[in-house]
């Protein structure tokens, strides 16, 4: 096999290794955003995150952490589907690692560029908390992967 061969095979199967990544665009923060959050109870610890768009688009090297020192979670390329979500569970595989405390804690979430920062008020037994994309906060029934319930009214 010559050389050229060679370089040709390997330039073919890099470009069928990278070709689902190349041609999803990555993501834009704004557009993506944690819609819920879960600290204490069943389900888990979990985050989401909604692409509001109709288009797929990719995670590549977005940071989430409790901190803004982003030493929990890069993401590597994650597509989040049009219109859809994200979830990670604390110590999943392909999740964050730091746990979300029941007392309040923040999210931050980053492009590498930009970072949001989403304010946990203390968990209440049975609900999570739910942001819109200006990330307004309320309390809401648990709906992992799926739309956000209404927002509950928690006067006591």
């Amino acid at each position: 096999m010559s050389n050229y061969q060679f370089l040709f095979l390997i330039s073919i199967f890099f470009y069928s290794c990278t070709k689902t990544n190349i041609s999803t665009p990555i993501c834009i923060i704004g557009d993506i955003y944690i819609s819920e959050a879960h600290t204490s109870g069943y389900p888990e610890d979990y985050i989401e995150i909604f692409n509001s768009t109709d288009k797929d688009c990719r995670l590549s090297n977005f940071l989430l952490d409790d901190s803004p020192l982003f030493e929990d979670f890069l993401f590597s390329d994650i597509i989040i589907k049009a219109n859809d979500f994200w979830i990670g569970y604390e110590d999943f595989d392909n999740s964050f690692s730091s746990g979300l405390s029941s007392k309040g804690d923040m999210i931050y979430f980053s492009d590498g560029d930009t970072i949001i920062q989403y304010n946990l008020g203390p968990s209440i037994s049975d609900f999570s908390q739910s942001f819109d994309k200006s990330g307004d906060r309320c309390y809401t029934i648990p709906t992992p992967g799926y739309s956000n319930a209404g927002c509950v009214n928690l006067s006591l």
